[in-house]
């Protein structure tokens, strides 16, 4: 009887790896990687409404959770079964903010190096990001130095190094000014660095309108959707809002209502700003620049 189990243990073993392996080569994962506020979510919207992804949106956030972090939970290996297992139907769009995944990817060189798995980085200028940011956190947070610890770009260049160095398939950079700036042209351009159609559906969508519930993210959290109204009730990707420079072209930051508050914001936007510059002298990895 003993024998019995185990080859039955071993057989659901391996039906199970040669039904993952099978299905996950024939669909794409595609990581969206970036920091917050760099316009993610549209690009999210964007893909859902193409009609052939199923999308997540920030499976990692709940890393954070204390609860998750007990000894023995491979809370992020749960996370690839749920990917693996929507991977057997289609191709999956994972959209990561890039400080909940940096330790996660760092130490899985496998799942980095799957033949199915893409990665595209998304990015964009760390004056408008800093103060979108801010303008979604509590002014106490904000003095607490919260904007610095969330910021995130060093962990986007560490995570787009990783990448860059074991992934079977070429990490490509887009610029959140290239996207929605001339969104058709970003749209073609990643569409055949995918291999995949391009579908001219993608380019508008409807209003999720209020009794959206996050199900269709992957069961997004109510309060995290507080975050997204504007992209909830989106129907196209648009130029979001430019924040305001001096004559030199330096950020004002005036848009920051208290000193104290403008002041930690200067300084997670000159911290950001030093990994953003790094991250653009890899301009062989542009969406534009890549030979498909």
């Amino acid at each position: 009887m003993q024998k019995k189990s185990v080859y039955k243990k071993f057989l659901s073993f391996c039906m199970l790896f040669f039904t993952n392996t099978l299905f996950s080569l024939d669909n794409k994962i595609v990581f969206l990687i970036s920091p917050p506020r760099n316009c993610s979510t549209i690009f999210l919207r964007m893909m859902q409404a193409r009609g052939d992804f199923q999308v997540m949106h920030e499976p990692s956030l709940a890393l954070d959770n204390l609860e998750l972090k007990k000894p023995g939970v491979d809370f992020f290996g749960l996370i690839k079964e749920k990917i693996f297992n929507k991977a057997q139907t289609s191709n999956v769009f994972v959209k990561e903010i890039s400080q909940w995944v940096k330790d996660s990817f760092l130490n899985d060189q496998d799942l980095v190096a799957r033949k199915n798995v893409y990665f595209v980085f998304l990015v964009r200028n760390p004056h408008h990001a800093t103060i979108s940011l801010a303008k979604k956190r509590k002014p106490e947070e904000i003095e607490q130095g919260i904007i610095s610890k969330f910021a995130a770009y060093e962990a986007l260049y560490e995570i787009f190094n990783h990448v860059k160095k074991y992934s079977v398939n070429k990490p490509c950079i887009i610029q959140a000014e290239y996207l929605y700036t001339d969104v058709a042209a970003c749209n073609k351009k990643l569409c055949t660095f995918l291999g995949v159609p391009y579908l001219e559906n993608a380019l508008s969508w409807e209003k999720l309108g209020a009794n959206f519930s996050g199900a269709a993210w992957d069961n997004v959290s109510r309060d995290r959707m507080a975050w997204h109204q504007e992209v909830i009730n989106s129907t196209q990707i648009q130029v979001p809002v430019q924040y305001k420079t001096d004559m030199q072209g330096i950020p004002t930051f005036e848009e920051i209502s208290s000193d104290k508050m403008r002041q930690e914001c200067v300084k997670a936007y000159e911290e950001s700003l030093v990994f953003y510059r790094k991250i653009l002298s890899e301009s062989v990895y542009f969406l534009e620049n890549i030979v498909c």
